[in-house]
């Protein structure tokens, strides 16, 4: 009975040894092969109050000042406001943003003027991941005083091409999800059709937002322009930078 006892003893540790040993390596083999997924709103926050801070390649400054709630053709968007500062004097935009269903931009006011998408254009998903590639495409029309002008077309590409370190006057800040989009926009010019094609590079900084951005523009009439703009201070989510 003894000698039957040590024997199951014994066949008990060694099916525990390899049931522990099953568990050990599939775990490690989950762990490799886990699917890191990034929310949107993480990566660009707005909330009413905060504001990020940029200086551009012609050292203009330009702020974004996050506002309160509107409801633009049934939906509701954050006002986000660039105040834009320049040699020439000072230029100001409004933005109607969402960062639940991705970036999404729904309109833009210059003045008295509305351009408004149609669809809203998500230049990403509301969850994302390393490689996550996304495709749009809208209208721009011009909705001043009730009147519906086509302005142009935009299509475009983007993919979280990954994560990396970033240097700015802001900061340094780990892990920013970088973006890579590529646009297309097509406008009229009497009777012709304009064609621009944009390369853009955005770094997110988590519960920061935006914090560089890098762009060449090929207007198709032959012109290529490079921009760029670094955080260079903010307020967000109760903490500020750089300030």
């Amino acid at each position: 009975m003894k000698s039957q006892k040590l024997t199951f003893t014994r066949s008990f540790h060694k099916v525990s040894l390899v049931i522990l040993l099953t568990i050990s390596v599939t775990l490690s083999g989950c762990h490799n092969d886990v699917e890191v997924f990034y929310r949107t709103f993480d990566y660009y926050p707005l909330v009413n109050g905060d504001f990020r801070t940029y200086v551009n390649e012609s050292m203009d400054t330009l702020t974004y000042n996050i506002g309160a709630k509107a409801e633009v053709d049934g939906k509701e968007y954050t006002t986000v406001t660039l105040d834009w500062t320049n040699p020439k004097g000072k230029d100001s935009e409004i933005q109607y943003i969402n960062n639940k269903t991705g970036i999404t931009t729904k309109q833009v006011t210059i003045g008295t003027r509305k351009n408004r998408y149609e669809p809203a254009i998500s230049i990403t998903e509301s969850e994302i991941e390393v490689g996550s590639e996304h495709s749009y495409q809208s209208k721009v029309f011009d909705v001043t005083e009730g009147e519906r002008t086509l302005v142009m077309t935009v299509s475009g590409e983007s993919v979280v091409a990954g994560t990396e370190k970033v240097t700015v006057p802001a900061g340094t800040f780990e892990d920013c999800l970088r973006l890579t989009i590529v646009s297309v926009q097509k406008e009229k010019e009497g009777n012709t059709d304009v064609e621009s094609r944009i390369t853009t590079n955005i770094w997110y900084a988590r519960s920061l937002g935006e914090v560089k951005r890098e762009a060449i523009v090929e207007d198709g009439k032959g012109g290529r322009k490079v921009t760029s703009r670094q955080l260079i201070s903010g307020a967000v989510k109760g903490r500020t930078y750089n300030l």
